[in-house]
């Protein structure tokens, strides 16, 4: 076994064990220990750095919206998939219906749209999904290709993507992409990924390294099989946390484990843990209501689940923790259900160090943070009639 995958499964299992030198904050109850390996494990409590020291809180405010319910024009997205801010604060939208990469000025106003469906040059094949890149270059995966744009969106070139899904999931270290490598096993029926380095040449990704995923967590899941005994679908216990391992621009993960706990786990990409952080939470309760139309959505209809099902495995309260963004001062802002069916982000800050909560003011069924900077925050948001909008959020900094 790689001696850092080791480290990273004892470290993740075993997070508060083997702690070293400690040292206790005085704001929050918050403490940081180094571990013997130099690991940093930071444990918050419940209350923030913005309480304990009398500051107000950050708050978040809706200051524009891009999308319209019907009509048409470049403002009526069939499936804006992928949003992403410029620079000089335009905004670029990847419309996944039609096709099109469409750029927006930071007012909202509509300035030009690149791509279309096809397999010409600067058009997109099938799954088209877009990504900010080097330089400000933005670059679409779309039917087995990497087509690439300056910030204007001119067209500079194409070539194969070499087996990787870049979008999902992907990241840039220096001038090294990162993407992954799928490959399927026909026994097992089942992916087995690992990360594919590439060096980034004249324009062009050259693969070089293949590293392995962090390993995965089993969880609590039924499998569903077509009628074709093709298509497959996994779906883990609702209301349960979902373990993961995001890979983030800086080269490294995020790790999620299916604990109950609350705790985020940074490694690098040779699978060494460098940073722990924990915090204190109070549980919040499901609504019964919540929890009786997720065990009708279970048990009505051909879904996959076995007909003994049984509804106590549903969780009575939420998990501690829902996603994880990474803002792009190194902060981490992760999003979770509060009381009342609301939604906030807890906000930490590059060192881990938990500074307090921040409401969300839309409705994140449906919605999903696509990026966040020192100013604002981006989502991709659907109404009930799933109308695909774009949502700016300003951060409010009290001064």
């Amino acid at each position: 076994m790689h001696p850092g995958r080791a480290s990273f499964l004892v470290l993740l299992l075993f997070a508060a064990a083997g702690c070293a030198d400690s040292a206790p904050s005085a704001d929050a109850g918050i403490t940081v220990d180094t571990l013997p390996n130099g690991a940093v494990h930071v444990r918050n409590g419940t209350e923030g750095l913005w309480a304990a020291n009398g500051s107000e809180p950050w708050g978040l405010e809706e200051d524009l919206r891009i999308g319209r319910i019907d009509g048409t024009g470049p403002d009526v997205f069939g499936s804006a998939r992928n949003i992403i801010p410029d620079a000089e604060g335009r905004i670029w939208v990847m419309d996944g219906q039609a096709h099109e990469l469409r750029l927006f000025d930071r007012n909202g106003e509509f300035v030009r749209s690149v791509g279309g469906s096809g397999d010409g040059p600067g058009e997109f094949g099938f799954n088209p999904c877009a990504r900010r890149a080097v330089d400000g270059e933005i670059w679409v995966e779309a039917g087995g290709r990497w087509t690439r744009f300056d910030s204007e969106g001119e067209l500079l070139s194409t070539q194969p993507t070499t087996g990787t899904l870049g979008c999902g999931i992907s990241a840039w270290r220096d001038r090294q992409f990162l993407g992954i490598l799928s490959t399927f096993d026909s026994e097992t029926r089942e992916f087995d990924n690992s990360i594919l380095v590439h060096d980034f040449v004249d324009g062009r990704l050259v693969p070089r390294d293949t590293i392995p995923m962090p390993p995965s967590e089993d969880y609590e899941s039924f499998t569903w099989t077509g009628a074709n005994g093709r298509a497959t679908i996994v779906r883990r216990v609702p209301l349960t946390k979902r373990p993961r391992s995001l890979l983030r621009d800086d080269g490294g993960f995020w790790v999620v484990d299916a604990s109950p706990d609350y705790r985020i786990v940074l490694a690098t990409l040779e699978l060494d843990t460098t940073r722990i952080i924990e915090r204190a939470y109070e549980p919040v309760t499901v609504p019964d209501s919540v929890r009786e139309e997720v065990i009708a959505n279970l048990t009505e209809g051909d879904r996959g689940y076995p007909e003994d099902w049984d509804a106590n495995r549903i969780p009575r309260t939420f998990p501690p923790f829902e996603q994880i963004h990474l803002a792009t001062n190194g902060g981490l802002w992760v999003q979770r259900q509060i009381e009342g069916g609301a939604w906030a982000f807890d906000v930490f800050d590059p060192e881990g160090r938990y500074l307090g909560e921040v409401p969300i003011p839309i409705d994140m069924d449906g919605s999903y943070v696509q990026h966040i900077d020192d100013d604002y925050a981006y989502l991709r948001a659907s109404d009930e009639f799933d109308v695909s909008y774009v949502v700016r959020l300003r951060i409010v900094r009290p001064r």
